[in-house]
C-alpha cells in the first residue's frame, strides 16, 4: 500500500464503529487501486453512495421529526 495514503488510513481508524462500512470501503479501494483501477473506482463510488445515503437519511429524518414528532418514525427504516 502506498505511503501517501497513510494519513487517510490513520484518520479512518479514528472514526467510530458507526462508520465501519465507510472505513472498509476506502481501505478496499486503496488496496486494489494498483492492481485493478476500475474496481477501485467502483469501490469509491460505493463509498460516495453510502455517504450520500447517510447524509440524506439523517437530514430527511430530522425534517420528519421536526414536522411530525420523533416518536412516529424509525430512523433505521428510512435509509
Amino acid at each position: 500500500m502506498d505511503r501517501q495514503f497513510q494519513p487517510l488510513l490513520q484518520l479512518l481508524d479514528q472514526l467510530s464503529d458507526e462508520f465501519v462500512e465507510l472505513r472498509d470501503g476506502v481501505r478496499k479501494a486503496i488496496m486494489i487501486a494498483d492492481h485493478d483501477p476500475e474496481m477501485a473506482l467502483t469501490r469509491t463510488r460505493k463509498v460516495l453512495e453510502y455517504i450520500v445515503r447517510e447524509v440524506y437519511g439523517r437530514r430527511y429524518f430530522n425534517i420528519l421529526c421536526d414536522e411530525f414528532g420523533e416518536k412516529r418514525f424509525n430512523k433505521s427504516k428510512l435509509v
